[in-house]
């Protein structure tokens, strides 16, 4: 078993199985993009103040992430860094 560092507070998990990629939602508002293939943090993203929870649409390969000090969804979409497919 090989385990990747997170930086923070981890309050919720998506996978995107097309991209081989976990998106890791923080209490600190960041989330981290890590490979499945490394187990290495790819990027990391400041999205809100107080992310709650994340979910990937596997179809579009979009990432939802909610702040739940801000009632607020922000939308992480693929790019060429780390496409959907």
């Amino acid at each position: 078993m090989t385990a990747a560092a997170i930086r923070s507070d981890p309050v919720g998990l998506a996978v995107n199985p097309r991209a081989d990629t976990l998106y890791v939602a923080q209490r600190n508002g960041k989330v981290q993009l890590i490979s499945g293939a490394t187990n290495k943090i790819t990027a990391q993203l400041r999205v809100s103040t107080y992310t709650a929870g994340a979910v990937v649409i596997p179809r579009t390969g979009a990432a939802y992430v909610t702040d739940e000090s801000a009632d607020t969804v922000s939308v992480l979409r693929p790019c060429r860094r780390h496409p959907a497919a």
